[in-house]
């Protein structure tokens, strides 16, 4: 598959989930947790059997098999005191390519934004995936909530080339 090919596909898989997220909005819904929204994420785009295909690595340590879709994909730098990590990240396919995740992905589920720690971790997760030391070409932020909230005035106004979607039943998705 080609770049475009499959930020096309990941695209259609969260437009998906957040149908389904929107859809099921109960406290009894398919979705418990972050956790959950990302494995059925990891289990949408992985319905395409190219994501889960063994390939040759070429890494800076030698050649090595790998999948090209992974949940928990540590990061090259630091979070805090220790080594960040993407929800999901999809290896860039194209081997000329100055990026080594073509895609990374974070997931965020807030139903309130009352705490400075709720706001913190979303600011957090758009500097790990604009990091350029991330090598992250394509990062998307997913916030996720059951209501709606004004994500704008808590986003700082360059979100760094990061996209981000709006998921919740008032507004459907939308990229702000």
């Amino acid at each position: 598959m080609q770049q475009q090919e499959i930020i096309k596909h990941v695209t259609k898989c969260i437009h998906e989930l957040a149908h389904i997220f929107n859809r099921f909005t109960g406290r009894f819904g398919p979705f418990q947790s972050e956790g959950d929204i990302r494995a059925y994420l990891y289990y949408l785009i992985s319905k395409n059997p190219f994501f889960l295909n063994i390939f040759n690595y070429k890494g800076e340590e030698g050649v090595f098999k790998n999948i090209y879709l992974h949940a928990e994909y540590s990061t090259f730098c630091r979070v805090k005191k220790s080594r960040g990590h993407l929800d999901l990240a999809i290896i860039d396919p194209d081997e000329k390519s100055p990026f080594d995740t073509l895609i990374g992905i974070e997931i965020k589920w807030r139903d309130s934004l009352k705490n400075s720690k709720d706001l913190l971790e979303i600011k957090q997760d758009l500097l790990k995936l604009s990091n350029p030391k991330n090598e992250i070409l394509y990062p998307i932020l997913l916030l996720f909530s059951r209501k709606k909230y004004p994500y704008t005035l808590i986003l700082p106004p360059n979100k760094k080339n990061c996209t981000v979607y709006q998921i919740n039943p008032e507004v459907g998705i939308r990229q702000i």
